[in-house]
């Protein structure tokens, strides 16, 4: 279940990041993280207090809840 979350999440926020016209690597090199080690953090194998911080910044920067919310209201329009 925590595998399927973890994909579900890396799923949300390469969305997130081409929804804004970039992506993730492009972000984390940009804020001084390495794509491998954001990944890391995204999966939950490096899992640290400085790791969880990095997962809230790279969610928060993929916009991740508003791209949640979106899909939700959008899978129930047109009673689909």
């Amino acid at each position: 279940m925590e595998e399927q979350n973890a994909r579900q999440l890396n799923t949300l926020v390469i969305a997130g990041f081409m929804a804004q016209g970039t992506n993730f690597s492009v972000w984390c090199r940009a804020n001084g993280l390495r794509p491998e080690n954001g990944r890391k953090c995204l999966s939950g194998t490096w899992c640290g207090p400085k790791a969880l911080e990095w997962k809230r910044r790279i969610v928060t920067a993929a916009r991740v809840a508003e791209l949640a919310s979106f899909a939700a209201e959008s899978s129930t329009v047109g009673g689909c």
